[in-house]
């Protein structure tokens, strides 16, 4: 990609909907034939990416000679652009808001909890055998302090590695971490694994906070000593899905 291309992804666009805008600015009206020609993407993907700028109002139609051409807008419609991005993040805030009041209710409504509801992992030995119940997951949603957890556990970069080559899904939220660390490093190769990062201005005493279908697995430090629990609560663990979720659109993906 150019310059401009990646400016343009840094805005919300795919390499794609970048490519094809800066075409038609240059080129002016444009056929979707004469778009797939010269930018050699395929017609029924060019067809797809302009749909999506008509939608985003980056470009328009016309019909010219019975044929449709589209037509780049002006570069200023970038402003109404951000301004919508802006509001769609303060929307996304509100309901991570609404969730988390929604979790900790569903916690407070708890009459009882049972020993099959949570169970304690004392010691790294035995948060050892915590991350080896999280790795026969399917999926994981991670917040993570990285540089915390990579220390403590090293042995995790070839176990993950071996679940990502296997076809887990991970995703990692890293809390206050080195962006480019080497944990994060040796996943990013793989397809199935995605992360994003997290200032976090309060203490995260949580270092590692897992979220799978079968249960929700916490490592923490107490006292000087590291210590995990596992908590088995189906509406807790959809809840903090749901919660995870939309905490990662409103997480900014890295620039790599």
């Amino acid at each position: 990609m150019n310059n401009l291309e990646v400016s343009l992804t840094d805005l919300g666009l795919t390499q794609n909907e970048s490519k094809v805008y800066l075409f038609l600015l240059k080129r002016g009206p444009s056929t979707i034939l004469s778009i797939s020609k010269y930018t050699k993407i395929n017609r029924s993907t060019v067809h797809m990416v302009v749909g999506s700028l008509l939608d985003k109002r980056l470009v328009s139609e016309i019909k010219k000679t019975n044929r449709r051409h589209i037509i780049a807008e002006d570069p200023e419609r970038f402003r109404s652009l951000i301004e919508q991005q802006e509001l769609e993040v303060k929307r996304r805030k509100g309901n991570v808001l609404n969730l988390i009041s929604s979790i900790n209710a569903s916690v407070n409504n708890l009459k009882e909890t049972t020993f099959a509801d949570i169970r304690m992992f004392e010691g790294i030995e035995n948060c050892r055998r915590l991350y080896d119940f999280v790795l026969t997951s399917k999926e994981v949603y991670s917040y993570v302090n990285s540089v915390f957890t990579a220390d403590l556990f090293p042995e995790n970069v070839n176990k993950f590695q071996t679940a990502l080559e296997g076809g887990m899904i991970l995703k990692d939220i890293i809390i206050n971490g080195k962006i480019m660390n080497e944990f994060v490093k040796s996943m990013l190769k793989y397809p199935t694994y995605s992360c994003k990062f997290l200032k976090c201005e309060d203490n995260f005493d949580v270092l590692d906070y897992m979220i799978t279908a079968k249960g929700i697995a916490l490592v923490y430090e107490e006292d000087k000593d590291i210590n995990g629990l596992v908590i088995y609560s189906k509406p807790i663990i959809q809840t903090s899905i749901s919660l995870f979720k939309t905490m990662w659109e409103v997480v900014p993906t890295p620039s790599f």
